[in-house]
């Protein structure tokens, strides 16, 4: 009896061990995908297309991060420690006619006094590298605007070159008639 329930023991512990890795996987990609919708967005864009950082949709970001290491490595320590750069965003056309983002990246590491653990790390990466872009949009949070409308209208910035009369217009237009609602991630 001992030998027959050790025999369906390894038998199927294979199969329950690649169950609970594909599990795994498949929950640091919703956690990347949550952890993409509130820290990325704003500078990669909702499909990983680049705004002032760089595009993430690329192909050669995409795979397995167990069988692709290096790349895996390479999102993780550049988001974990950010990037030299700018802090105006700046792009240039290089030698091969793509576009670089020269804009500096911050460190979201908590190492370095950011937000993401090594978890919340590892879990970006893998939604970089495996998740669907076209998920985010609907996980980026809701805008955080204020009732009073005085204190909405406040926290909007000042456009430049513009009077104040002028701003105070733009920025009643602006939530009046709707705009904030698409034109906002977040609290900004």
């Amino acid at each position: 009896a001992l030998i027959i329930t050790w025999g369906a023991y390894l038998a199927f512990e294979g199969t329950r061990m690649a169950i609970a890795e594909e599990a795994h996987v498949q929950d640091l990609v919703q956690r990347g995908l949550l952890t993409y919708a509130e820290n990325c967005v704003v500078c990669h864009g909702a499909n990983g297309q680049g705004v002032v950082g760089p595009p993430l949709n690329r192909e050669e970001f995409r795979g397995d991060p167990a069988e692709n290491k290096e790349v895996f490595d390479l999102i993780v320590s550049t988001v974990r420690d950010g990037r030299p750069g700018t802090t105006t965003p700046r792009w240039e056309q290089v030698v091969t006619g793509e576009w670089a983002s020269y804009t500096a990246m911050p460190t979201f590491g908590a190492v370095h006094g950011g937000s993401l653990n090594e978890q919340y790390l590892r879990a970006v990466a893998t939604f970089i590298m495996m998740g669907d872009w076209s998920q985010v949009s609907s996980r980026i949070p809701a805008p955080n605007i204020p009732e009073d409308r005085e204190v909405a209208l406040s926290r909007l910035p000042d456009a430049a070159g513009l009077s104040a009369e002028a701003n105070r217009r733009a920025k009643e237009l602006f939530l009046d008639r709707g705009c904030v609602a698409c034109h906002t991630i977040g609290g900004v």
